[in-house]
């Protein structure tokens, strides 16, 4: 079915936007992690006078280097980051971030950067990647002895683009 003529996907969003706007800015914490590959793609190209100059890369060369990035923001600033770049990978022996990767960035970096922001009942708001784990990221917050964490909440699928933190009024 068409997302656009989804009922359960757009009421799931509104739900989802009514609950974060219950809540202040600096309360909100929202995690992600994606792939940046460097490659340098080419910005010239010759076509014949009556047809339009497009490139179109649909996929990354299989020799392009990825760097692998999780980040942390809050209403008000970044909080936290990692990157992964090709030889940490190597070195760890991993494909690209993992359970056990982003849990330990938690323990070790989000947990305590999050203590400093001194804000109480935060919620950490994380999408439906596939190492994202509820429970082992309550765990790694308590490891990380980050007791400012209430609740840990997924957005609906696709909706990021549709939820903006700039529109939380609190």
């Amino acid at each position: 079915m068409i997302r656009k003529f989804d009922i359960e996907y757009w009421n799931n969003i509104a739900k989802f936007r009514r609950f974060l706007q219950r809540i202040g800015n600096n309360r909100l914490v929202f995690i992600d992690e994606m792939a940046i590959y460097s490659i340098m793609i080419p910005r010239r190209t010759l076509v014949a006078p009556e047809h339009e100059p497009v490139i179109i890369v649909e996929k990354p060369s299989a020799y392009a280097e990825r760097y692998d990035f999780i980040g942390a923001i809050n209403g008000s600033q970044a909080i936290a980051c990692m990157i992964l770049s090709p030889t940490d990978r190597k070195n760890r022996h991993i494909e690209g971030i993992t359970k056990e990767i982003l849990n330990e960035w938690i323990v070790n970096t989000l947990a305590p950067a999050i203590n400093r922001l001194s804000v109480n009942n935060v919620y950490l708001i994380y999408d439906k990647s596939r190492v994202h784990n509820k429970a082992d990221m309550i765990q790694a917050l308590k490891t990380g002895k980050c007791k400012s964490i209430i609740d840990v909440c997924y957005m609906p699928t696709a909706s990021a683009k549709h939820i903006s933190p700039l529109d939380n009024p609190i």
